[in-house]
């Protein structure tokens, strides 16, 4: 099983893709970068990503909104984006 949960395109020919996949029995979270093959006419999947246990998925959601906090509060103070 795999599903796509939804992506971000980096450029006209790279995305990041946030999916849901069936690993071993297990579900985890895959956030991987694909880049469009002229070959295959489609995005395909790089090894540039990271699968994430689902157990964990919460953890990661407060880590990624830690980060979003972290650079908010730079700003705040002048830093750059």
């Amino acid at each position: 099983m795999e599903a796509t949960v939804g992506e971000i395109s980096l450029n006209e020919t790279s995305v990041v893709r946030v999916r849901v996949t069936d690993f071993g029995g297990k579900f985890r979270i895959d956030i991987r970068r694909f880049f469009y093959s002229e070959d295959d006419q489609q995005f395909v999947p790089t090894t540039k990503g990271v699968t994430v246990p689902i157990n964990e998925g919460a953890n990661l959601v407060k880590l990624i909104q830690g980060a979003i906090d972290l650079i908010n509060i730079i700003n705040a103070q002048g830093g750059s984006q």
